[in-house]
């Protein structure tokens, strides 16, 4: 659709929420702010609202265009920023086309601060904890393809690379890789670890998925020190009153 059509779809659907709801703010963000929409993309709105005790997600067609859109009171988006990795990056790059009263600019102006700020600080137990954990991943995945379970060993494969590359990101001092833009996120935030990925993707099934399982794996466990963890152990304190 051209650019023209879209943006009159979106003036539209805004006004439509305006009217429908208890409207403070509105923020567009995704792939419509950053110019790089797809065939089957849609365009992402949140919502500021002073319904002070719900939140609300939904879906629909305006015009010809998909919207996915999300209502929630000021608080809930302070709160999301404390915690949310996602909302302080979507937040910090949204347009805002609303804001009564500059609430959506404060929230913006916050996620800002949150993301240059942002540098995650591994210790060393947190070296250790992330090295077993990589190492009992690496081995699952090793033992799996060399018993033969290629569909098995896919499935973990698929489950952990995610996780793999979280590691990565941590140690990098960086936000997590958004899926959709992964591989051109890793191979900015840390190349080898892309090329690894790339080799195992691109791997046949046998001696060569293996040593590229294994050289995924251990390159993560590089990132993170080489932990020795033959004498690994973790230590947490609980309380009966964390199940209450």
């Amino acid at each position: 659709m051209r650019a023209d059509k879209l943006d009159k779809a979106v003036q539209g659907f805004l006004a439509l929420m305006q009217e429908r709801h208890d409207v403070l703010g509105a923020m567009l963000t995704g792939s419509y702010v950053t110019g790089t929409m797809m065939p089957h993309s849609d365009i992402d709105v949140f919502f500021i609202w002073q319904d002070e005790g719900r939140s609300m997600r939904g879906c629909t067609v305006f015009e010809g265009v998909a919207f996915e859109y999300f209502f929630s009171p000021v608080w809930k988006y302070r709160d999301r920023l404390k915690k949310d990795l996602v909302g302080q990056q979507i937040y910090a790059k949204g347009r805002i086309v609303l804001d009564t009263g500059g609430v959506f600019q404060a929230i913006k102006e916050e996620a800002l601060r949150r993301v240059a700020a942002y540098a995650p600080v591994l210790s060393p137990q947190d070296r250790a904890d992330l090295s077993f954990q990589v190492e009992t991943v690496m081995k699952d995945g090793l033992d799996l393809q060399m018993a033969g379970r290629g569909e098995d060993f896919r499935f973990l494969a698929g489950k952990n690379i995610p996780f793999l590359c979280d590691v990565a990101a941590k140690v990098h001092k960086q936000y997590p890789v958004y899926q959709k833009y992964a591989m051109e996120q890793l191979r900015a935030l840390d190349p080898s670890l892309a090329a690894h990925l790339r080799s195992l993707y691109q791997a046949a099934a046998g001696q060569e998925l293996l040593a590229a399982w294994q050289a995924l794996c251990s390159h993560v466990l590089g990132l993170l020190g080489d932990v020795d963890n033959s004498n690994y152990q973790s230590v947490v304190m609980i309380s009966e009153k964390e199940s209450t």
